[in-house]
């Protein structure tokens, strides 16, 4: 009788997910998110400077910065993905300027101080990957005074949306006769296999920003220079400028490397990877122009513990 494997927790499926190559070339495909790092790493990186790239994966940062000829790189990361990026130095001729780190940033140690970190600790969900811990740790035992934190900013946009999400038109299918059959049960199917995505965040990749019921607001800012936790409430409201049916919440964020290299996951042609977030509104009708809405968000580390609320005015 053969033995049961033991079942792997969260963070080591989390993990095991960051070795698989495609993660990482859809990482790589994102040119508005890799271009401005590189970007910022050829115009902040000295020849004498310590540099420690937090997760580093493929190692793509790492090498930006090897290429600009600093004298040490760190580049750490937990995941197999690791051993890949080693290869690629030598394939390269980098090696000899990087060390590789196989384990937790969270345990590591240099012998030196640090004068620039890279670090892209931030998901889909914004707080997902532990950012501001990891970025924290470093930050107030290993950096620089005055080193810098590469991006040092994050600033959280918020918007109401008319958005019709695929749950929603995929409801809307199965509600209507086929061929003169009624397939309404399975209208209640999806949505039960589906209800996460009805009532928690998903990420949507909008195109344009059509569906906007208003102009959007800054709503948050994460200042890594100084941020320390994850807020427990943010409060924001807005005069609705559309006769619509909302139907939830969108939010993107805009990432500040260095103050003249910026990149945003606002809905474009050419989106980012981590597309936006959307947060689903339960009510129905139709909402008049110049209503005022409010709505809170009460964010934790996992997305699936986000709470929210609306209010219509």
């Amino acid at each position: 009788m053969k033995s049961k494997r033991p079942k792997k927790s969260k963070s080591e499926r989390l993990h095991a997910s960051w070795s698989q190559v495609r993660i990482h070339q859809n990482l790589l495909k994102d040119r508005s998110r890799t271009l401005s790092y590189k970007r910022a790493i050829e115009d902040n990186v000295k020849d004498k400077d310590v540099v420690l790239d937090i997760g580093c994966g493929t190692g793509v940062l790492s090498f930006f910065a090897a290429k600009k000829g600093c004298r040490k790189i760190y580049s750490i990361d937990r995941a197999d993905i690791i051993d890949d990026a080693i290869k690629t130095a030598k394939l390269n001729d980098l090696e000899k300027d990087i060390k590789f780190i196989k384990e937790d940033i969270l345990k590591f140690k240099p012998r030196e101080k640090i004068d620039i970190l890279i670090h892209e600790q931030f998901g889909s969900f914004v707080w997902n990957e532990n950012m501001i811990s990891k970025v924290a740790y470093i930050r107030d035992n290993f950096l620089k005074k005055n080193g810098l934190i590469i991006p040092y900013k994050v600033d959280l946009y918020l918007v109401p949306s008319s958005y019709k999400s695929d749950l929603e038109k995929s409801i809307s299918f199965w509600s209507r006769e086929k061929y003169g059959i009624n397939f309404s049960n399975l209208s209640v199917k999806v949505f039960i296999q589906n209800i996460k995505k009805a009532i928690g965040p998903s990420v949507i990749n909008l195109r344009d920003a059509k569906t906007f019921l208003c102009k959007e607001k800054l709503i948050y800012t994460i200042n890594l220079r100084k941020e320390t936790k994850i807020p427990q409430k943010i409060t924001s409201s807005f005069r609705l400028k559309k006769n619509s049916k909302l139907r939830g919440m969108c939010m993107y964020f805009k990432v500040s490397l260095d103050e003249n290299n910026v990149f945003s996951t606002r809905p474009k042609k050419s989106n980012t990877h981590w597309g936006q977030i959307f947060l689903p509104y339960s009510g129905k009708g139709m909402i008049k122009r110049d209503s005022f809405l409010s709505f809170t968000l009460f964010p934790k580390k996992e997305h699936e513990k986000w709470k929210f609320k609306f209010e219509i005015i």
